[in-house]
């Protein structure tokens, strides 16, 4: 049975990676996405039928997908008849989260990637109390998400407000980093909420 809310997920996804792709190439005309989710819609209820009970939310898959084609070379995206293959959906998977192919075979690759990334953490956490960083708004050398998680965690409300933007246009770009941020208990639409809410204050 197909589950409709599924295929949209998956539809709204495509459209709006096929969307980023012809921005990033210069196109001048915008999307026609209600064509293109028309045209698309019966081989997304295919991939909804076969990835229905994977690890792994549409966002992060579409990504996924969308930078194996770059990877691959094919400047329009995957192929459309790729995208309810196994292999095609699992090599995706494995390059996008850097695994390999067995465990994305295995429906691990979402917790693997989640557990590296904590592992990640609390590696960069331990360095950056060792050197005695206070100020984690500098920290440059630092991914945004690593010392916004820190800030969060020493409840620096300040440095956060100021890591904030930088965050979210990371977590916009990078679905990786948005699900394993969401995993920590940090959303997009919260960080854009207090966000928001300081800048209203200044």
């Amino acid at each position: 049975m197909i589950d409709d809310n599924l295929v949209d997920d998956l539809l709204n996804n495509y459209a709006h990676q096929k969307a980023l792709l012809l921005e990033k190439a210069g196109a001048r005309h915008a999307l026609d996405t209600g064509r293109l989710k028309t045209l698309m819609r019966p081989r997304m209820e295919k991939m909804a039928l076969l990835i229905h009970n994977w690890d792994v939310p549409p966002d992060v898959l579409m990504s996924a997908v969308f930078e194996w084609a770059r990877h691959n070379r094919h400047p329009d995206g995957p192929m459309p008849n790729m995208l309810f293959s196994v292999k095609y959906l699992t090599s995706a998977l494995g390059y996008y989260f850097q695994l390999p192919y067995e465990v994305v075979a295995e429906k691990r690759g979402m917790r693997m990637f989640l557990e590296r990334m904590d592992y990640e953490f609390e590696r960069m956490r331990k360095e950056l109390d060792r050197a005695g960083v206070s100020d984690l708004s500098t920290a440059s050398s630092f991914p945004v998400e690593i010392r916004y998680l820190m800030s969060l965690k020493r409840m620096d409300t300040e440095t956060c407000f100021y890591l904030a933007h930088e965050l979210l246009t990371r977590m916009k770009n990078d679905k990786r980093i948005a699900m394993w941020l969401q995993h920590r208990g940090v959303t997009y639409e919260a960080v854009a909420k207090h966000f928001n809410k300081m800048k209203s204050q200044l």
